[in-house]
């Protein structure tokens, strides 16, 4: 008679527990591509964003910049999910443009605040080219971020078709006319 081996005791529990961990590992791999609910990112990002705001108030800029990467990350997992809608980018330009305030960030970092905001908006405003609360804050952040004048103006026009009671934009407009005018001559 041929004798039979006996598998190790040792060797069946490592390869159980192995297997266990490899199914675990699939199982969460699987949730974590299944597409986000765009809703529940927006609710999350509206808090962090709330949070964020109220932090810098308070003079706690660590917290405030903690709470504005949550908001960026959650509207843009928003954004991403939600190919259609222009609010979410929107949204994520906001809070871009609101955390360029925080004091306790570089100047490096404000810039890049500014800029993203920028992207953002224009990513917004690819979905929908009419979304006026993008148009506005396009206006605000090229205005005030220093993207030069003849690119203001640009924005300025795009939102003065659509909504003509903007005294502000037309205000502003004149005087990149009049800096534009100044730097021909």
């Amino acid at each position: 008679m041929a004798k039979r081996k006996k598998l190790n005791k040792r060797v069946v529990i490592l390869l159980a527990a192995f297997g266990v961990v490899l199914g675990a590992g699939i199982v969460v791999l699987g949730l974590s591509m299944l597409p986000k609910d765009p809703l529940a990112s927006f609710r999350a990002g509206q808090k962090a964003f709330e949070a964020g705001k109220e932090a810098c108030d308070a003079g706690k800029y660590e917290l405030a910049d903690t709470r504005f990467r949550r908001a960026v990350q959650k509207f843009a997992e928003a954004a991403d999910a939600d190919k259609a809608d222009p609010q979410y980018p929107f949204n994520v330009a906001e809070v871009n443009w609101e955390w360029r305030n925080v004091r306790s960030i570089t100047q490096t970092a404000r810039n890049e605040r500014i800029i993203q905001a920028h992207n953002w908006l224009m990513k917004a405003l690819q979905r929908k080219p009419d979304h006026v609360p993008s148009l506005k804050l396009l206006c605000e952040v090229r205005w005030e971020g220093g993207f030069g004048a003849m690119r203001f103006i640009e924005a300025a026009d795009k939102l003065l078709e659509i909504e003509q009671s903007e005294p502000q934009t037309y205000y502003h407009r004149a005087l990149a006319k009049t800096a534009l005018a100044a730097t021909d001559s």
